[in-house]
């Protein structure tokens, strides 16, 4: 038998005695003892109040969340807006289907919250709640501390285990769920539990935990505990704070002298006992010493207590009341102290995946991405040095965390791939889907750290703490009258520096503060350590808090960082462009001559059929691929206006170099090409990539057309060509809208192919017609009957007829 199992039993038999010697009726812990039976139905000690309140709180520190409940009686959450879009099989009934898609919810379910929960109100219940064990040093019930919680938490469990096994324990235990099949080990494991989390919060070994717990016992042994039945909520927890008041609070200020007091009163006990004959060695020895070397020897030889974490936390936690009031940065450090840790691997997973989108976004297209390794990436880039070091960083970052992240918005994550040479490029690109979907959630929970403490530091009221003054120093904003206020910046992760993220660990970086304490000569000869709880804040509020800002997500956006763009799918991340840089630089269509010149087509193209009309560039992609990177860098930095030429603004900029070394790219480069030419450049040479690729189009946006859509569609085109009837769409503009739409939007599968059409192709923002169409127009007569769905056959017919049109000009001609 090891010293921890006889330092338990020790205080399992003191626990059991002490109460098995008082009448069943002192105290609710002898009922328990004497009378578990009669315990069902009264609130037990120390037990959590509510089971979805308990299982509840620790996701709602995270999110806010919407309950709903199956037909067999299944309650179930969805997390974030509260709407079905995964579904899952009932754990309950095993028949029923959980949540639903689309935002519509499977029969059977209903929905128990109007709107998304904050916060959840306790329903308590009575007779006893089962648990597992909970090894947060931090978790407590009601307005317990940490430290008296796990005490009468152990208490609790030793004197129910002690009518174990038997129907007794088993019915108690079981009354409100079936957590606890074994009684004996469910209670021996809640014990050696308690007892593990105690010897943590308070720094201190098995042995001077037992003669800790002994002392309390012996305390109420000498001042019994009042009689309660515990019929109500609040007799319960007027009953848990007079625990903490009387027997618990005086005795964990200083464990040291706790146990030096306790040893004490053994050694005066024992010699009471038996008397002066022992000890007669020692008394002997003492006979012989001054009344100087009694006093003043033992101070040469003494035990030094050594400063370190988790000795100042449990003094923290010694007289945790007063100082959670006192040093309130403090308190919400020890909250979030472990996770913080994490933190610190935000910046080297944030900086390669911005060094890897910036070198490979509009380059490549998502077939050849998918394909590589990051062995093969770097073999392409010949293991540079600088990308090598970020790797390495990046790989050590997300292999530190990955274990920890456990779901990504509503969905959680199972597999969690360790990083190394031989994975996907993909982990390394931001997409909110498949692969991508580990970065996201990586992102999202350390994010949600450092944002999570700093709103919570930003509850503390202003000028009440004098470690947060820093936070009081509004010069760089806008003077308020009124009280101090708080200001800490938001900012997102493209706009932030590395000294804007918690870099925090506690070995090197933290443990010097431990300097500004003292050892109390007094008691234990130099063990027990005080420590200046407001030097050590304000020391840690610099460190963690100080320029730190709230890291927001991206406007317009439910991601931290940018969507990776592939090659060929710039609006897929950036729907907007267009307009976004008609806004910042207005832009003029290309001269048809100078539009001739650059794709090899007739200025007049008009008698020439699609097929005709393919480009004398070959394979636009490569141009096409420098111009979407050029597009994103101008919505980011506008430059000097429409006027200044494309090829002197690439030039200037050396994250530009790379499409500069493109040689079909730059032919096109004519001084005559202004910032002002920069969409419809994009535009033409978009077409003649969109000639190539459209007919590739997923086959569900090729539905076939029924006749009365063809119908619809006589009526609204004007079929001449060139066009002379100015109240109809014409069709050159109607197919090129489409052709538009399929390249930007449907090269994938994820556009939801039942939508309307004229949600997307009528939308004036996205510029998929030609100036000359008035949007009037295109609102008046677009079929709204046209679904995503049937895009391509719309395209092909219209393009068909287009095609035997011109022949038939043709044949006219030569006639």
């Amino acid at each position: 038998m090891d010293n921890n199992t006889i330092f338990i039993k020790s205080v399992i038999a003191h626990t059991i005695i002490l109460h098995a010697s008082m009448n069943p009726n002192v105290s609710p812990l002898t009922t328990l003892l004497h009378r578990l039976e009669t315990c069902q139905n009264m609130y037990i000690l120390s037990c959590i109040s509510d089971t979805e309140a308990y299982v509840l709180s620790a996701i709602l520190e995270r999110e806010i969340v919407t309950r709903y409940i199956c037909e067999c009686g299944y309650k179930y959450v969805i997390g974030n807006s509260g709407h079905a879009l995964t579904e899952q099989r009932c754990p309950g009934c095993k028949v029923r289907m959980l949540g639903g898609t689309m935002f519509v919810l499977h029969a059977g379910n209903k929905k128990l919250d109007e709107n998304p929960l904050r916060s959840l109100v306790t329903n308590d219940i009575s007779g006893y709640i089962g648990e597992t064990p909970n090894q947060d040093i931090g978790y407590c019930v009601r307005s317990m501390p940490p430290t008296s919680f796990r005490i009468l938490h152990l208490f609790v469990h030793i004197l129910i285990g002690a009518s174990s096994p038997s129907t007794i324990a088993t019915n108690f235990l079981q009354k409100n769920n079936q957590v606890a099949t074994n009684t004996e080990h469910y209670c021996l494991e809640h014990i050696q539990n308690d007892w593990n989390i105690l010897k943590q919060i308070l720094n201190c070994s098995d042995e001077n935990l037992a003669l800790t717990l002994h002392s309390i016992l012996a305390n109420m042994t000498q001042n019994p505990p009042p009689s309660s039945n515990l019929n109500t909520p609040d007799q319960r927890e007027e009953w848990e704070t007079q625990f903490t008041r009387n027997y618990v609070s005086d005795q964990i200020k200083s464990i040291i002298e706790t146990t030096t007091n306790f040893r004490t009163r053994l050694n005066t006990a024992s010699t009471t006992v038996q008397g002066n004959t022992t000890n007669v060695i020692e008394s002997e020895i003492n006979q012989t010493l001054t009344t100087f070397d009694i006093s003043q020897l033992p101070r040469l030889w003494r035990k030094i207590g050594v400063s370190t974490f988790e000795s100042f936390r449990a003094y923290y936690n010694g007289n945790l009341a007063q100082y959670k009031e006192q040093f309130p940065v403090l308190a919400v450090y020890f909250k979030h102290e472990e996770s913080l840790r994490y933190v610190k691997h935000l910046w080297d997973i944030v900086k390669f995946v911005q060094l890897v989108s910036a070198r490979l976004s509009y380059r490549l297209n998502r077939e050849k991405i998918l394909a590589l390794t990051f062995r093969e990436y770097f073999l392409s880039e010949k293991n540079e040095e600088a990308l090598m070091t970020a790797y390495k960083d990046f790989e050590k970052a997300w292999n530190s965390v990955i274990d920890n992240v456990d779901r990504y918005e509503c969905h959680e994550i199972v597999i969690k791939p360790k990083m190394h040479f031989d994975q996907k490029l993909t982990l390394a690109l931001i997409e909110p889907k498949d692969e991508g979907v580990y970065l996201c959630a990586i992102l999202e929970y350390l994010i949600f750290i450092q944002n999570k403490f700093l709103e919570e530091i930003m509850t503390i009221t202003p000028g009440t703490c004098r470690s947060l003054g820093f936070l009081e120093d509004s010069d760089s904003f806008t003077e308020t009258e009124g009280p101090p206020q708080y200001y800490i910046q938001s900012l997102t992760l493209k706009q932030l520096r590395k000294d804007n993220l918690i870099s925090y660990q506690w070995e090197d970086d933290c443990d010097r503060i431990l300097q500004f304490s003292e050892r109390n000569l007094g008691v234990g000869r130099g063990q027990d350590i005080i420590y200046d709880l407001q030097k050590i804040e304000q020391e840690l509020a610099r460190y963690l808090i100080y320029e730190k800002v709230h890291i927001e997500k991206l406007e317009n956006s439910k991601l931290f960082m940018e969507l990776f763009s592939y090659h060929m799918e710039l609006f897929q991340s950036s729907m907007k462009i267009i307009e976004d840089i008609r806004n910042l630089i207005p832009q003029e269509p290309i001269s048809a001559e100078k539009a001739s010149a650059i794709v090899g087509i007739p200025t007049n193209s008009f008698n020439l059929t699609p097929g005709q009309m393919d480009s004398a560039i070959d394979n636009p992609s490569d141009i096409l691929s420098a111009l979407e990177i050029l597009l994103c860098f101008v919505k980011r930095s506008p430059g000097s206006g429409g006027e200044f030429s494309i090829k002197g603004y690439v030039s200037q900029w050396a994250s530009l170099s790379k499409i500069s070394e493109n040689a079909k790219f730059n032919s096109l480069l004519t001084e005559d090409l202004k910032l002002k030419h920069l969409i419809g450049l994009y535009e033409l040479i978009e077409e003649q990539m969109a000639n190539i690729t459209v007919k590739n189009v997923s086959e569900k946006y090729k539905a076939p057309i029924t006749n009365d859509l063809v119908d619809s569609l006589n009526k609204v085109i004007d079929w001449t060509i060139p066009p002379s009837q100015q109240e109809l769409l014409p069709a050159k503009a109607f197919a090129l809208a489409l052709k538009r739409f399929m390249y930007r939007f449907l090269q994938g599968e994820t556009m939801n192919e039942n939508e309307l059409l004229e949600l997307y192709v009528c939308n004036e923002s996205l510029y998929f017609w030609p100036s000359s169409v008035s949007q009037e127009l295109i609102d008046k007569l677009f079929p709204g009957e046209i679904m995503v769905s049937h895009t391509y056959n719309v395209y092909e017919f219209i393009t068909n007829q287009i095609e035997n049109l011109i022949r038939r000009q043709h044949q006219q001609q030569l006639q």
